[in-house]
């Protein structure tokens, strides 16, 4: 099957298409347990994503913010709206269950005040830059959210409502996808600005990551960090589609890449017909974390 060139994909997403639009998942998770999702090296990986997306979140949200206002589509400015909306709630939400990893003795405060230093430093750079930098991060957020789907890793979650809680992220990843590399096309980002930002993000999120997993590891006995090292290393050998992993996150580098390329769609009907996650309140929780 040939794959769709980035004109091809950006008119797939027509005004028949639902709007991006924020949601809930429901009921929050109680107290969580020890293999909260199913193994220590599962604990350690969606512990570590979970640390770092308030402040991930929030920067990728002030980077849209600074260049949308550039942008004369009206779809494209309704789409950022939703970008902004969605990752909003996905920062408060994981703020409560980083809360809950904090009570298992996790270093969260340690974490947050490491990765607000970052942020605020990321800012520094032009609103350009940092748009492409988000373009990349949500690359990569994409490919994550389609490898966890394949692995079923989230069928593992003792907990019901942490399963919804990652499914409802996931969905909303995709849905919007392919929001910051239109904005970052139409304020006039180049395939070099693009690709060079890629190069620069891919060490750096590997870093914070693996910063993160050491801070929800402090404090334990060094048996049980080995542990939750060695059952990670081992999610990540046995997981299917390793090539096809690759292939997509390579593909990135192609001038005619667009991030409805990714196959995500399906995944999107899977979350909806599974869960159906309702819709959030204009004003609610996230609103707070969209300035």
């Amino acid at each position: 099957m040939t794959p769709m060139t980035a004109s091809a994909a950006r008119a797939a997403t027509t005004s028949a298409e639902p709007p991006i639009l924020a949601k809930l998942p429901g009921a929050r998770p109680g107290d969580l347990g020890e293999c909260w999702s199913g193994s220590p090296g599962s604990d350690l990986m969606w512990a570590s994503y979970s640390f770092m997306f308030p402040e991930g979140e929030l920067f990728f949200i002030r980077s849209l913010k600074r260049c949308v206002g550039a942008v004369t589509d009206p779809r494209m400015r309704q789409e950022a709206e939703g970008f902004v909306a969605q990752e909003a709630y996905h920062t408060t939400e994981h703020r409560h269950l980083n809360d809950l990893l904090r009570g298992l003795g996790a270093d969260v405060n340690g974490f947050y005040a490491y990765f607000r230093t970052v942020r605020l430093k990321l800012e520094r750079a032009s609103a350009l830059w940092n748009l492409a930098r988000t373009c990349a991060a949500e690359h990569l957020t994409s490919l994550h959210c389609l490898a966890s789907h394949r692995n079923r890793w989230l069928d593992a979650c003792k907990s019901e409502a942490v399963r919804r809680l990652w499914y409802w992220h996931l969905q909303e990843e995709l849905e919007h996808r392919s929001v910051c590399v239109d904005v970052l096309r139409a304020v006039g980002g180049s395939y070099w600005v693009r690709v060079l930002a890629f190069a620069e993000v891919l060490p750096r999120m590997a870093w914070y990551q693996s910063r993160a997993m050491r801070c929800y590891l402090r404090g334990r006995p060094f048996r049980q960090q080995l542990a939750a090292y060695l059952s990670f290393a081992g999610m990540i050998l046995r997981m299917r589609g390793k090539w096809q992993t690759l292939r997509e996150l390579f593909a990135y580098l192609r001038p005619s890449y667009h991030p409805r390329q990714l196959p995500g769609d399906p995944v999107i009907a899977y979350c909806r017909a599974r869960f159906g996650f309702a819709l959030a309140e204009a004003s609610g929780a996230g609103a707070g974390a969209s300035g």
